[in-house]
């Protein structure tokens, strides 16, 4: 987008701030596209006289492809956020590398001072559209019915991990938490050994690791006290947060298919074990605040 911007906004103003296919408004350009009428394939170039904006839906229904996401537009901006935070991270570590900033690394003597400078303008940059596409990723969240429901006052839940949720899960179709738990790698398969280290981070679990591992051991958490509980008794950092996080996900399934009206069976130990204590999600600050509210899905 960055070298058609220009395009961008030339089009944006002349189409008022709305899709040139549907008419409605363009939330965003991270929920928009600039496409060409004639298509690359038949020769068409990226000119004014050639492009338009439309919106993902509308797009989506000219390449005739079904979204897999049951929150399509909010995992386009979700996936721009992280992109962007990707190429922060590593230009970042590049230079601190290159400085002698990272423990166990010297200054290289191949970076002078006009590369340096043009390095640390470009991070600049990407800092500047981690921050822009964040602050448009925060207010899709907060506009979500399941935010203003239950997540927003869920402990450990952040828009960040909300937007991440949303954007992946389909909470009907988990039917138990242990299909949750093992959609995000918490199943006997991808655990991890009899000491709890390495846990087996999958490609869909490491950005809810990676969010929980801090908020649920804050000593203001709920979830601390078993941490604390499972340390005491030997094992690891890793194994403990395992257990708070499978107990995390457990309230997070009850309380998302309550607010669906979705049925929520007892857990399987429960129910076939005959375990008796029960952690109740709202002994834990979990609750729903409102019914659901109906979004328009795209066709």
């Amino acid at each position: 987008m960055a070298k058609n911007q220009h395009l961008y906004d030339y089009h944006f103003e002349k189409q008022n701030g709305k899709c040139d296919e549907c008419g409605e408004d363009l939330v965003s350009r991270f929920t928009s596209r600039l496409r060409r009428i004639v298509p690359g394939r038949e020769g068409g170039k990226f000119t004014i006289e050639n492009t338009r904006i439309i919106c993902l839906i509308c797009e989506w229904k000219l390449e005739g492809t079904t979204p897999d996401s049951p929150n399509p537009l909010l995992k386009t901006v979700y996936r721009s956020f992280k992109r962007f935070q990707t190429d922060y991270g590593r230009l970042d570590r590049i230079i601190r590398a290159a400085t002698g900033d990272i423990k166990g690394t010297t200054p290289s003597p191949y970076m002078d001072a006009e590369t340096l400078a043009i390095l640390l303008a470009d991070l600049e940059l990407y800092w500047k559209r981690v921050k822009l596409v964040k602050k448009a990723l925060v207010k899709m969240v907060r506009e979500q019915p399941e935010w203003k429901a239950f997540m927003s006052d869920a402990p450990g839940m952040g828009e960040i991990t909300a937007a991440y949720l949303l954007s992946l899960v389909n909470i009907a179709k988990a039917k138990s938490v242990s299909a949750l738990w093992k959609f995000f790698g918490f199943d006997p398969a991808n655990a991890a050994g009899t000491d709890g280290r390495n846990p087996g981070l999958g490609q869909l679990r490491a950005p809810l690791y990676a969010g929980l591992s801090i908020t649920l051991i804050r000593k203001d958490s709920p979830y601390r006290e078993h941490y604390d509980a499972w340390k005491t008794k030997g094992v690891s950092h890793g194994g403990a947060l395992r257990r708070i996080m499978k107990l995390w996900l457990s309230h997070l399934w009850v309380t998302w298919r309550t607010f669906e009206g979705l049925p929520v069976t007892k857990p399987f130990v429960h129910d076939k074990l005959d375990h008796t204590t029960y952690y109740s999600p709202s002994d834990y600050g979990w609750r729903v605040k409102s019914e659901p509210v109906p979004t328009k899905k795209p066709e």
